[in-house]
């Protein structure tokens, strides 16, 4: 089924906890994320489209399949333990033209092998010119240099002094300046300053307004349970909107109210859809590398995934001391050269089904790196664009779930 987007900015202000545990009383801040996972806009979506068909959440719950007036719903959004027909892309960061919703602008988490380094050159207001460079695996490994037990290589940069730079937390890349950082074209051009820079600081887009709370029993307040949360607000420039574009198959998510509830204390959000202008808003694949009969591509994901064996796929063994398998595990055969992982992330949710809150699982978050090389034709792997970085058995439902959203490029070695 074709995808559909649409836009979610928030009446007043929105909040979504990460999957890590909390508990009032004990803990002073609540830890909140944006965006949020795509499971949560998914639900609030199935919502949407369960109000459209019936009334009575609890009769739904409680009689499910048995009930024969709940047909037209399970086809159309599943039952409480399966997800239906639907499946979703991102949700994304953006910002969109007020009124029509087109000209839309998705910002993605930085790609963990970007880098800035110190160039030697002092700019006007006197502080030290920045250029962004990639990390690469390195071709022969120097002495001194530790290697690895299980035949990846370290990355590396050969510039004098890297500064680090990017708050990977606190700052996104928009979709231009993310396929020129998935290619292999030098860096030295992207402006590190000013509007065209195509890194962006998170405090441009999406305010953070802290509020204290009270746990609550029932109705009533628990003496001692004070705790503080921060809360998102994006900011919309002149004539522009900003906030959460997804894109949704499988659901009709165009409500009549054009509003739905979303996340924490079910704060009130208006849904519209947009349009970027262009064939898609997603980047365009980045060329393969290609040179003596071998094929180097890099995969990026724009959405975290869940792996059963914590920071790679079951396909990937390891066997002659390096991790090789067949991608996705009915793909090329391939073998992993290095990968750049950022700090893990934590996805949680709410089961309203089970009216309880969902385990905590450590997911791969988004703006990992893995370095692939292998002897397919670039042609072939670039038809792996797009799909879902996950294990074979798909067992996190990644297809529906938007989690590992992957973008191919190329690398060479440094």
């Amino acid at each position: 089924m074709p995808y559909e987007w649409f836009g979610i900015e928030a009446v007043d202000v929105l909040f979504f906890r990460d999957g890590r545990a909390f508990e009032a009383g004990e803990e002073h801040i609540a830890q909140s994320q944006f965006p949020p996972n795509a499971r949560t806009v998914l639900g609030a979506l199935r919502g949407v489209s369960f109000r459209q068909v019936c009334e009575n959440l609890r009769q739904y719950i409680a009689n499910g399949p048995e009930s024969d007036w709940l047909t037209e719903l399970n086809t159309r959004i599943g039952r409480p333990d399966t997800l239906g027909p639907a499946s979703i892309l991102g949700p994304f960061i953006a910002e969109w033209n007020e009124g029509d919703g087109t000209d839309s602008e998705l910002y993605f988490a930085p790609p963990a092998d970007l880098v800035t380094y110190v160039t030697g050159i002092t700019d006007h207001d006197g502080t030290a010119r920045m250029q962004y460079a990639r990390l690469s695996p390195l071709s022969d490994i120097p002495r001194g240099v530790a290697g690895t037990s299980c035949g990846l290589t370290p990355l590396w940069l050969r510039k004098t002094r890297i500064d680090g730079g990017l708050d990977r937390e606190k700052t996104v890349v928009s979709r231009c300046g993310l396929e020129r950082m998935l290619g292999t074209a030098p860096l030295c051009d992207l402006p590190t300053k000013g509007h065209r820079c195509p890194v962006r600081g998170l405090e441009g887009l999406v305010a953070q307004d802290r509020r204290a709370g009270n746990a609550l029993e029932g109705k009533q307040t628990r003496t001692g349970y004070l705790y503080e949360a921060d809360f998102a607000r994006p900011l919309g420039q002149a004539g522009r909107r900003a906030g959460l574009v997804f894109a949704v198959s499988g659901l009709d998510a165009r409500s009549p109210l054009r509003m739905m509830q979303l996340g924490g204390e079910s704060k009130w959000a208006s849904l519209s859809s947009v349009s970027s202008g262009q064939e898609s808003m997603l980047p365009s694949v980045q060329p393969p590398s290609r040179s003596a009969e071998e094929t180097r591509f890099k995969v990026y994901l724009a959405t975290p995934t869940i792996l059963a064996a914590g920071w790679r796929p079951d396909w990937l063994q390891l066997a002659n001391g390096a991790y090789s398998g067949h991608y996705l595990g009915d793909g090329p055969p391939v073998t992993l050269v290095s990968v750049a992982l950022p700090t893990p992330s934590a996805l949680g949710g709410y089961n309203v089904a089970a009216n309880a809150s969902r385990g905590s699982e450590t997911a791969v978050p988004a703006g990992a790196v893995y370095f692939f090389k292998c002897s397919a034709p670039p042609d072939e792997i670039a038809t792996l664009h797009g799909r879902r970085f996950r294990d074979c058995d798909d067992s996190h439902n990644a297809c529906q779930l938007g989690l590992g959203l992957s973008f191919l490029g190329g690398w060479d070695y440094a």
